[in-house]
């Protein structure tokens, strides 16, 4: 099991946002140098709206495949959904796909990063895409 906490910076095309993330991860396969875990995580998410700041609230669901081809060398490729609460309908309203490369610096502490596409699936926005690099430090207990 895996708890964690983040800060996200989305910079899209014409607006930058701010989000925290907070996310549990479930093993369901550990062999050797193969790792998959299912994740389910909340997030408030910064939206600008008519000049005002908005936090959008949701939850988002994926896996995560780790496979480690070095020591100390891990890939990851991590899909997902967004479920978001609207009206008050549920709808999956974005898909993301992220891949990148992890470091383990020591038993405690990795460095990784990563790339992430994603593409809205609903609302007036329906079809439009982003692109995402994230460098992340992490520690581990």
């Amino acid at each position: 099991m895996r708890l964690g906490q983040s800060y996200i910076l989305n910079a899209e095309k014409d607006e930058i946002r701010h989000g925290f993330r907070s996310e549990l991860g479930l093993t369901w396969l550990d062999v050797k140098k193969l790792k998959c875990e299912h994740r389910f995580a909340w997030q408030s998410v910064s939206e600008e709206r008519k000049g005002k700041t908005e936090w959008n609230k949701d939850y988002s669901t994926g896996a995560n495949v780790q496979w480690e081809f070095k020591k100390k060398h891990t890939w990851f490729l991590s899909p997902g959904l967004n479920l978001r609460f609207k009206n008050p309908e549920p709808q999956f309203d974005r898909l993301r796909i992220g891949t990148g490369l992890k470091y383990q610096l020591s038993k405690v502490q990795s460095f990784s990063f990563g790339y992430t596409f994603q593409q809205r699936l609903s609302g007036k926005r329906k079809g439009d895409t982003s692109n995402a690099l994230s460098f992340t430090y992490g520690l581990t207990f």
